[in-house]
C-alpha cells in the first residue's frame, strides 16, 4: 500500500479556503486548524499514487496562480478626505 499526506497552508486563510475548495470534488480536505488542511492519498500501486498526486497538485497550482493574479490586481478603495465633487453631466440644449 502506498500513502501520501500533504498539509496545505497558503498566504492567508481566504486563499487556503480557496485551495481546499478546488479539491472538493477530488478528495476530502479535513481542516487541521483554522489555517491549514490536509489531503491523504492511498493507492495500492505507486504509479496510481503518482497519478492521483499529479492531479491534486495541478489543481492546487492552477488555483494558486489565479489567486496570485487576483492578489496583484485587487483594488482596495482609498478613503477620500476633503470635498468630493459629483460627476457633472452636460446637457446640450439648443434653442430654436
Amino acid at each position: 500500500m502506498w500513502q501520501l499526506t500533504l498539509r496545505v497552508q497558503s498566504r492567508n486563510q481566504t486563499d487556503t479556503r480557496a485551495l481546499a475548495a478546488c479539491l472538493a470534488t477530488d478528495c476530502e480536505t479535513p481542516w487541521n486548524d483554522d489555517d491549514s488542511f490536509s489531503i491523504h492519498l492511498e493507492e495500492s500501486a505507486c504509479k496510481d499514487l503518482r497519478a492521483m498526486w499529479n492531479t491534486r497538485l495541478r489543481g492546487l497550482i492552477a488555483t494558486d496562480s489565479v489567486l496570485k493574479v487576483f492578489g496583484k490586481h485587487s483594488w482596495t478603495p482609498v478613503p477620500t478626505f476633503g470635498s468630493v465633487r459629483p460627476w457633472k453631466t452636460s446637457t446640450n440644449s439648443s434653442s430654436s
